[in-house]
């Protein structure tokens, strides 16, 4: 629930996610043709990072979530820091992050970096030292999934580049 004062009487916004229902597949969360193909490609290597950009509210943790569930086999160590849990998911780790209590986003994924996993989910970048953290998971052997709220490739990398993120490491 979102509350906005505004001049004419308050604004109210209700975001209303059944966690138990997520694509199944990537099909499912909208890819097709060379888009799914590059996507399934990405997703076998063994190490980066994987961002989805867009607007808000087009679907950005349902891609994620379609994601893991075809990354999801008995081989491989997945762990989610999300804020907070969208979906349930058998067979991987999720951790809600509690800003509130000093467990944030930034220091989740920096205990999930101790856990040895494989693949790493984090729903959001909300600060610098969050991408930090995810950006040395990723050059550290492991594949990291992330959403950033973005109108389009080219300003998701304005953004990333504004976060504080050395040049060299955007491609």
């Amino acid at each position: 629930v979102n509350t906005l004062p505004c001049s004419d009487g308050e604004r109210v916004t209700i975001r209303i996610v059944d966690p138990n229902v997520a694509p199944a597949n990537l099909e499912a969360a909208g890819l097709s043709g060379p888009g799914l193909s590059q996507m399934r490609s990405w997703s076998r290597r063994p190490q980066g990072l994987i961002l989805v950009a867009g607007v808000g509210g087009r679907g950005k943790p349902s891609l994620l979530y379609a994601l893991l569930r075809e990354l999801r086999v008995p081989k491989k160590a997945i762990v989610t820091v999300e804020d907070p849990i969208s979906c349930k998911l058998s067979r991987i780790s999720q951790v809600a992050a509690r800003p509130e209590t000093g467990f944030g986003v930034a220091q989740a994924v920096a205990a999930a970096m101790q856990q040895a996993c494989d693949i790493l989910m984090v729903d959001r970048l909300p600060d610098a030292e969050t991408l930090e953290r995810v950006c040395q998971a990723a050059l550290g052997g492991r594949l990291v999934l992330s959403a950033l709220a973005a109108a389009d490739a080219p300003s998701a990398l304005a953004h990333l580049l504004h976060m504080g993120i050395e040049p060299y490491l955007v491609s």
